[in-house]
């Protein structure tokens, strides 16, 4: 399996889970498939001239995705997340093809809205060297 899950629930303050996919091929596949066949996402001279870095930086798309397994398998469920999540995310530093991130969060706050009860998390990425590649908030509906 691609992603090693540490196992949460609604009593939980934190969880997180391993990506470990993150490869050049794959970053190519997806930019194929979004049109994205001149971009300095798989095309390293253009990397250059429209990032400044010959390492084709990973779509940000991709590295969002690896949120939705994280809460999806901490909710034990993808139906409430799919019926009341939301995610705001910030890239703050490029992952590249190699790249492994390990994803975290933290509830920072619990309500409960017309018997629903959802919960507000700091999310974020890390590379394989500790460093945040990107940071957001997400609503978790349970």
């Amino acid at each position: 399996t691609a992603y090693e899950i540490y196992q949460c629930d609604w009593s939980s303050d934190v969880c997180s889970s391993d990506l470990k996919w993150l490869t050049a091929q794959s970053a190519i596949r997806f930019g194929r498939t979004y049109k994205d066949a001149f971009s300095g996402h798989i095309n390293p001279k253009v990397s250059e001239g429209q990032f400044g870095v010959r390492s084709m930086p990973v779509q940000g798309a991709v590295i969002e995705a690896g949120v939705t397994p994280m809460i999806v398998n901490w909710l034990r469920s993808a139906k409430p997340w799919l019926y009341g999540g939301r995610q705001e995310t910030k890239f703050i530093q490029i992952a590249g093809p190699g790249d492994t991130l390990v994803y975290h969060g933290k509830v920072t706050e619990k309500l409960v809205e017309d018997g629903r009860k959802y919960v507000w998390m700091d999310i974020h990425a890390e590379n394989q060297k500790g460093e945040k590649v990107m940071v957001g908030r997400a609503r978790v509906a349970f």
